[in-house]
C-alpha cells in the first residue's frame, strides 16, 4: 500500500491509501509513453521529470478512489438519518477510507460497521464541510459492511 498525503494549512493530512501495484502501473505507463516519443532527459533534468511524474501519479491515484464515488441521500428511520442504499454497502479496494462529500451543507456523520462476527458498532461523529471531501472512517478493511449515520438530512457523494 502507498499512502498519499496532502498539506493543508501547514499540516500533513491523510488523503487515502492505494495499492502499490496500481502506482507501479501508472509509472510503467508513463515511462512507456515517454519512451514512445523518444524523450530522453539529460541527467540534470531527471529530478524535475520525476517530480512531474509523481504529481501525475498522485492525480491518477486520487481519481481511482473519488472516481468510484456514488450519490447518497440520507433517509429518516427511527429518529435518525441514515444511508445504506438498498443493501448494506461493503468497502472496496478503491479506497482504504470511507469518504463523504456533502453537497447540501455542513454535516456530522459517523460510520457504523456490521462485522460478520460480533455486534455492530459506530465510530465517533465527524464534521464534514459542504462540498468538501471528508473522512467518515479511516483504514477500513476491504469487504467490511457498513452504513452511515448523519446528524440531519444530507445528500452528496460517498466513496469507499
Amino acid at each position: 500500500m502507498c499512502e498519499l498525503m496532502q498539506t493543508v494549512n501547514g499540516r500533513v493530512v491523510h488523503v487515502m491509501k492505494v495499492r502499490a501495484h496500481l502506482k507501479a502501473s501508472v509509472v510503467a505507463i508513463a515511462a512507456a509513453g515517454i519512451a514512445a516519443v523518444g524523450f530522453a532527459a539529460p541527467a540534470s533534468a531527471q529530478p524535475q521529470a520525476q517530480g512531474a511524474l509523481l504529481r501525475g501519479e498522485v492525480a491518477a491515484l486520487a481519481s481511482t478512489c473519488y472516481g468510484s464515488a456514488r450519490s447518497y441521500t440520507s433517509d429518516l428511520y427511527d429518529n435518525g438519518w441514515f444511508w445504506y442504499g438498498s443493501v448494506y454497502p461493503s468497502t472496496t479496494s478503491n479506497c482504504s477510507d470511507i469518504n463523504v462529500k456533502p453537497t447540501n451543507g455542513r454535516i456530522q456523520v459517523r460510520t457504523c460497521f456490521l462485522p460478520t462476527s460480533g455486534s455492530g458498532y459506530c465510530n465517533s461523529w465527524r464534521t464534514i464541510e459542504n462540498n468538501t471531501w471528508g473522512t467518515a472512517a479511516t483504514d477500513v478493511r476491504d469487504g467490511t459492511k457498513f452504513y452511515l449515520n448523519f446528524s440531519g438530512p444530507s445528500a452528496g457523494l460517498v466513496a469507499y
